[in-house]
């Protein structure tokens, strides 16, 4: 596996490091698929492999440490797909979040390989044939032309149920919010932690 690959893979997160769950999971992936960096039981890495990474990464300006590479390995082996870490990243505000949450696992789909997130970080050549606009996330790495009505329909099912995952979330935080606002009698400069505490003891009160 090039280094060169890995200083790409760092570029792209140090532009945007708030939105790189992607980039950084790619960076994972990349890894566990390179024989030189991995044991061949894929268990740890080699020796000098961390350090070679981390040099690799300070080369091109990007900060990376020994647990932020277990971290992204962590990520590459709870999601084997991309569809997998977006199902589960997105019900996540950054990477910072994803870790802490311990890569929660999700469901297994067919989507396409970590090569796909590189390919966009470099600016791919844009297909020969207009795509259409129903189906952005599927077209950036599958042409139309060459995509199943199965396929399609497996996407627009994985979408229906992701919005309807959103939605019952909207709902449910709105809920919560409206909660706290009456405990904190409208209040909105209160500390959410202080809210909380208003609405339990007020909770506590109404069941006294």
């Amino acid at each position: 596996m090039s280094g060169s690959t890995y200083k790409k893979l760092s570029r792209a997160i140090a532009r945007d490091d708030k939105n790189s769950i992607e980039t950084r999971w790619a960076f994972g992936r990349k890894i566990l698929d390179d024989p030189a960096k991995m044991s061949a039981s894929k268990k740890s890495l080699r020796n000098g492999a961390t350090e070679a990474l981390i040099a690799d990464a300070s080369s091109v300006g990007a900060k990376l440490s020994a647990r932020e590479i277990q971290y992204r390995l962590q990520c590459a082996r709870a999601y084997a797909t991309l569809a997998q870490l977006r199902r589960s990243s997105a019900e996540f505000a950054d990477w910072s979040a994803l870790v802490e949450a311990g890569f929660p696992l999700v469901g297994v789909d067919e989507t396409p390989s970590p090569d796909d997130v590189l390919d966009d970080i470099e600016d791919s050549a844009p297909e020969k044939f207009e795509q259409l606009g129903l189906f952005p996330d599927m077209v950036k790495n599958v042409p139309l032309e060459r995509t199943s009505l199965r396929s399609l329909v497996a996407y627009a099912e994985e979408m229906r149920r992701m919005t309807e995952s959103y939605a019952r979330r909207d709902h449910e935080r709105q809920i919560h919010l409206n909660e706290l606002c009456a405990a904190a009698l409208g209040d909105l400069d209160v500390l959410y932690p202080d809210a909380v505490a208003m609405l339990a003891a007020r909770t506590d009160a109404a069941h006294a």
